[in-house]
């Protein structure tokens, strides 16, 4: 991923708060590949992550590279974009990925009304527009599921703060 873009920086902020919220002694290590949808960039970066050490993963990228790096090294991993299961049936845990179906009926259904489609549309998690793939069950401990389903009711009811600036320190 680019260091310069704002959906980077705010991809790589809203995965570390989430990994704090289970595990608050975690920190992250960042590398960047500068570019998009090169694999083996992308499987570089990762193996630097895996000699400084990483002990888990996640990804950024629109290609395997890193997933493939983790079901080599028995690293486990969320995807990011690309459903990563099948690459990494072992390591991955899930993969957050977008359903442009959603989008495309929004813009089916402006140009069947005549209205404008919104040059700045952007759907979330609340839209259906980002989604989690399958859990993999490898990596279920028991009681995983109630929890999910019990995060995802409280995401969409607004009572789950994702940024909670109140939890912020500053060393």
């Amino acid at each position: 991923a680019n260091a310069e873009e704002p959906e980077t920086t705010s991809c790589i902020n809203a995965f570390s708060l989430g990994v704090g919220e289970v595990c608050s002694q975690a920190s992250m290590l960042v590398r960047y590949t500068e570019g998009a949808g090169d694999y083996d960039a992308d499987a570089r970066a990762a193996q630097q992550l895996l000699e400084a050490g990483a002990s888990f993963m996640s990804q950024f990228t629109s290609t395997t590279g890193v997933a493939t790096i983790c079901a080599e090294n028995d690293i486990p991993i969320v995807g990011n974009a690309v459903n990563i299961i099948d690459v990494a049936p072992s390591e991955a845990l899930t993969s957050v990925v977008a359903d442009w179906s959603v989008y495309y009926t929004y813009a089916v259904n402006c140009l069947l009304q005549g209205t404008a489609i919104d040059t700045d549309w952007s759907g979330g998690y609340d839209d259906g527009a980002v989604i989690l793939s399958q859990l993999n069950d490898k990596h279920l401990a028991e009681g995983s599921i109630e929890r999910l389903t019990e995060v995802e009711k409280d995401l969409r009811d607004g009572k789950a703060k994702v940024f909670d600036t109140e939890k912020f320190t500053v060393d």
